[in-house]
């Protein structure tokens, strides 16, 4: 059964989220996002003029220099490529599981959203030192 009174998934990072990237994770990001932005994609920008926080969605036109995606499900999901082994859920949480070379580590997060573990994952992909 439904339940309808269940909450929305959320579907983007937050812009707190995005400022939890060091300086190097940002600029992949942002390299990774400049190849594969969509219209219709949310990003914050912290230029001149915008508050930090203010989200917009691309038009197709080229966006701020300090723009940054706000990630969705499916952007963490294609970032993640052949790194991500598992996505479960179950009564603890949304678990995703990962693999980072050069030794095939595997990383395991859990978390209330899906989202955010994806999140998890991601900032730590994108710290990985040898693609």
């Amino acid at each position: 059964m439904i339940d309808l009174k269940s909450k929305p998934m959320k579907q983007h990072i937050t812009p707190r989220q995005l400022k939890e990237l060091r300086p190097a994770q940002l600029k992949k990001l942002k390299l990774w996002w400049e190849s594969h932005c969509q219209i219709g994609d949310i990003f914050t920008s912290a230029s001149k003029g915008y508050p930090a926080d203010r989200i917009f969605a691309w038009d197709g036109r080229k966006p701020f220099d300090s723009a940054a995606p706000l990630l969705s499900v499916g952007q963490m999901i294609e970032i993640l490529d052949y790194r991500l082994t598992d996505i479960n859920s179950s009564c603890s949480g949304w678990t995703v599981l990962i693999f980072l070379n050069p030794k095939c580590d595997e990383w395991g997060f859990v978390k209330d959203e899906l989202i955010d573990a994806l999140w998890e994952a991601t900032k730590l992909a994108l710290g990985e030192v040898n693609e």
